[in-house]
């Protein structure tokens, strides 16, 4: 109950500072990572069961690539391991996102995904710890396989291996890495040369951007705004530390620059 009266107060809030001709088809969206996929089932539908009684249209989730690969401590990826199929991934780590999905297609909601990091240490091009590994460098390769694998499993043809057995709902909404501007979640943002995040996320972008499409659900879209291109990279964030947060419409000026919506 105390968590619906929060929910209900904080929709409440948004309400009354609405607009009265505010759009007929304008959808409401809600992300809490914490309750809908790093708790327990029982948190999750209770959750659902609260954002339903509210009127949430769509729920945004973070697929967190660590949370379900194989070795994620390993800075060496399994041998024969195949990460563009989702039965390479241990089935039981797979079983938050399918929860999240199967329940909030049962109310009625939509899913929108977005395949980010923390991510496993075997995908990380920097030589580092293993918690600068988590957002450093991903590799544009793997990331593109975990997407597909991410696309395959959420076509709306594939069965779970483990709880239900039953075909797994479609996911149609997705967007590419999680607030790629900040370095709590990408990095390095920038070094004393210049900008390095943007690069970064239009090499992510360009090498997975089809793949949910061709996997049976719709094509990905970068996580960032489109905008006209107002700085190069080589400007953007040259002050900013590595692990710092770029200004998002000077950083999503600087990826428009290198690319990372063509």
């Amino acid at each position: 109950m105390k968590r619906f009266a929060l929910l209900s107060g904080a929709l409440a809030a948004l309400l009354a500072g609405a607009p009265a001709n505010a759009s007929r088809v304008q959808r409401s969206m809600f992300e809490d990572d914490q309750t809908l996929v790093l708790s327990s089932p029982t948190i999750r539908e209770r959750t659902l069961d609260d954002l339903q009684t509210l009127g949430v249209d769509t729920v945004h989730s973070v697929v967190f690539w660590n949370k379900v690969s194989p070795a994620p401590l390993s800075t060496h990826r399994p041998a024969g391991f195949d990460g563009s199929n989702p039965a390479a991934y241990p089935a039981s780590l797979w079983d938050r996102y399918d929860g999240l999905v199967r329940g909030a297609q049962a109310r009625g909601m939509d899913v929108l995904l977005s395949p980010s990091s923390p991510m496993p240490a075997w995908a990380s091009g920097c030589k580092a710890s293993l918690k600068v590994r988590k957002y450093c460098r991903p590799n544009p390769t793997q990331f593109k396989r975990f997407v597909q694998a991410l696309g395959t499993r959420y076509s709306g043809t594939y069965a779970d291996e483990n709880e239900g057995k039953g075909v797994l709902p479609r996911v149609a909404r997705w967007s590419i890495w999680n607030e790629p501007n900040q370095g709590g979640w990408l990095q390095p943002q920038a070094t004393k040369r210049g900008a390095v995040a943007p690069a970064l996320y239009r090499q992510l972008v360009r090498s997975c951007s089809a793949r949910p499409r061709r996997s049976g659900a719709a094509r990905a879209r970068p996580r960032a705004a489109r905008r006209r291109p107002a700085s190069s990279c080589a400007t953007c964030c040259a002050s900013t530390a590595a692990g710092a947060r770029c200004a998002a419409a000077r950083w999503t000026a600087a990826a428009a620059s290198a690319g990372a919506w063509r």
